[in-house]
């Protein structure tokens, strides 16, 4: 339709440690690859990986210059090998530079646009936010969450490591947090 607005979207990928727990890692790339083939198809897109760094999986100028017909299949060579890191959630970090990126693609662009961030993690305990405090928000920024499917597993577990004896003392209980 003529009068249909562009849609600009950065995706946000949790790749920290918290994601390699129950299931969490491959429920997020099917979330993502699904949400681009249902909606993402006809945007101008890119994804960011965020963890105590961010880094691109798909960055806008490749996605443009992909035919749609094949945005699904670089998507998934994308994303196939990917896996979380051993870092934190700095989610501010990655919500800044996908602020950053939509601001940038607005001043380029001469039609207005619906500007969206889209992140798709588990949101764990620790999850860095304050980096966006006092933050200068965009006109017309929508940021939607997508929490990633969780197993009722939690960041702790304890692990039975036996008794030990020391000396003439009494036994103690070994764990391992």
């Amino acid at each position: 339709p003529e009068n249909a607005q562009i849609q600009h979207t950065v995706l946000i990928l949790d790749e920290s440690a918290s994601m390699q727990r129950g299931g969490h890692w491959e429920a997020a790339k099917t979330q993502v690859y699904n949400w681009v083939k249902e909606n993402g198809l006809d945007h101008r897109l890119s994804i960011l990986g965020v963890s105590d760094r961010v880094a691109h999986i798909l960055t806008d100028e490749l996605w443009e210059k992909t035919p749609p017909n094949e945005r699904l299949t670089l998507l998934n060579g994308l994303m196939a090998d990917r896996n979380p890191t051993w870092g934190a959630s700095y989610l501010d970090s990655g919500i800044n530079a996908a602020i950053d990126e939509l601001e940038q693609l607005a001043e380029n662009s001469d039609q207005d646009a619906v500007k969206t961030v889209r992140i798709f993690s588990d949101l764990t305990t620790g999850t860095r936010l304050a980096g966006l405090a006092g933050r200068d928000w965009p006109d017309d920024c929508v940021v939607e969450f997508e929490s990633t499917v969780s197993s009722g597993e939690s960041n702790v577990g304890v692990q039975w490591l036996g008794w030990s004896k020391i000396g003439e003392g009494p036994r103690k209980a070994r764990i391992s947090l």
